[in-house]
């Protein structure tokens, strides 16, 4: 009794102790915000909260990105890493508990006297073995703290993964709604390019026009043929790069509605400025961070393995006899209280620390340097989001000019007041005009999407039909 005295006063010393954790408390590093930014930007808010599917409303799209959730490598992969961490985090906590361990072994002699006759001696023992190595520093409490920061890193980084995944194939399925839009409209234009090149031979040939109209009739056609090839081209490229994005073999990819007619909700109001709210629910930037908590815990650890460490351990608590019937009357046990201190390592515990207040530092500014860049993400994808909506405004109204001068031009054309080549740079024009007219509608739907990415919206991977329930 009194030695299981002595222990309970060790184990109540060591509890008295837990409250001291060497170290620093980790703070949020102070970052320079622009004066000009405020919290007028409500409609970015309210955009960063809104579900992916809520944003991208084309159905076919929807499917697209719930496929790419599911089976799409880089997601598994990283979902795989969290499992990792989680792991790695219960290995950082389990020195905060005793270490208990126990064996059972029978054990059995036998011994031949002088007078030729067998003497056998049986042993049975049953012990077990408690180690437990107080944190009377807080460095095994600092390691878990690391632990668990990196699990959350890893946690954001999953987020991170999911955001780009999902922003990849809204990207890719708008350019490839691009690219049938383009092929539709080169393909007409070479149905209307054949039937002017018809005329234009009749033309010649009835003496109604010279050689040089036809020869610019078939120059048209043929150039507008070879652009056809090359939007094929990347149509396949494009459906190929949707394809691997889905966990799938290259295969065809289904459309919903066409490309004018896509709806994506996001106000057109440019906000006065971007408060850091908006950029800390970035999964980087919170990566970064529980990075820079993790290295602030490190340097904690590596200050504690330089202190005395007490460990307390029963040696041995246990059964011994040498008969089966009385085992569990015969018991023994010892208790053993140590404390050790590090004198000489040649300089390696001192250059952990070095090399943990080293990893702080790295963190730091790598902390510091991917916020920075948060703010220009955001920055530069409003303006991209806000340009794009002028230039497709002003591109529809090339485009409607340029349908009213190839109307004209057919009109004084067989009226005689202008020649055919005037008619044809018209008709080139209006070609142009169109694919242009395609890509700056594709454009504007992208700029919502990197908008939408650059503020931290879209990470939530529940499927539509989940959600609504």
């Amino acid at each position: 009794m009194k030695h299981c005295k002595y222990l309970i006063y060790f184990i109540l010393f060591g509890f008295t102790l837990l409250g001291c954790k060497i170290g620093r408390n980790y703070q949020r590093p102070e970052m320079p915000i622009p004066a000009t930014w405020d919290n007028e930007t409500d409609s970015l808010s309210n955009l960063a909260d809104m579900a992916w599917w809520e944003l991208y409303q084309d159905t076919v799209l929807q499917e697209l990105i719930n496929q790419a959730l599911v089976q799409n490598q880089s997601a598994l992969i990283a979902m795989a890493r969290i499992e990792e961490a989680a792991g790695l985090r219960r290995v950082a906590a389990s020195p905060l508990f005793p270490q208990i361990g126990a064996k059972l072994t029978y054990e059995t002699e036998g011994e031949v006297n002088s007078e030729g006759k067998t003497k056998t001696t049986d042993t049975y023992e049953g012990y077990a073995t408690v180690l437990w190595e107080l944190d009377i520093w807080g460095k095994y409490r600092r390691a878990n703290e690391a632990a668990r920061a990196e699990l959350l890193s890893t946690s954001e980084n999953y987020k991170a993964v999911i955001i780009s995944l999902v922003s990849n194939v809204a990207q890719a399925y708008f350019e490839l709604l691009d690219l049938d839009n383009r092929i539709e409209i080169t393909q007409g234009t070479i149905v209307a390019r054949k039937e002017a090149e018809r005329i234009a031979k009749l033309r010649f040939e009835g003496g109604l026009s010279n050689e040089v109209g036809l020869i610019q009739a078939q120059l048209e056609l043929a150039r507008t043929e070879a652009v056809l090839p090359k939007l094929q081209e990347q149509l396949v490229f494009k459906r190929n790069e949707i394809s691997i994005l889905l966990g799938v073999p290259p295969q065809e990819i289904p459309r919903g509605e066409s490309l004018n007619s896509q709806n994506i909700p996001v106000s057109p109001i440019v906000p006065a400025g971007i408060p850091s709210e908006l950029i800390n629910r970035r999964p980087d930037v919170a990566s970064s961070e529980q990075l820079l908590i993790a290295a602030n815990a490190s340097v904690g650890v590596a200050q504690g393995n330089m202190l005395p460490s007490l460990a307390l351990s029963t040696g041995d608590i246990g059964l011994s006899s040498n008969s089966i019937d009385k085992f569990l009357q015969a018991t023994y046990w010892d208790f053993l209280a140590g404390l050790t201190a590090p004198i000489f390592n040649g300089g390696r515990l001192k250059g952990n620390l070095v090399a943990a207040k080293a990893r702080h530092e790295q963190a730091l500014q790598g902390y510091k340097q991917v916020v920075l860049l948060a703010f220009e993400d955001v920055s530069n994808s409003l303006v991209r989001h806000y340009k794009a909506i002028e230039i497709r405004q002003a591109q529809e109204k090339v485009n409607e000019s340029s349908a009213a001068y190839l109307q004209i031009a057919n009109i004084q054309y067989f009226n005689g007041y202008i020649n055919y080549l005037d008619v044809l740079d018209a008709q080139r024009r209006q070609f142009d005009a169109e694919l242009e007219l395609s890509i700056s509608v594709r454009d504007e739907l992208i700029s919502s999407v990197l908008l939408y990415k650059s503020l931290g919206g879209g990470w939530n991977p529940v499927e539509p039909e989940q959600s609504e329930q």
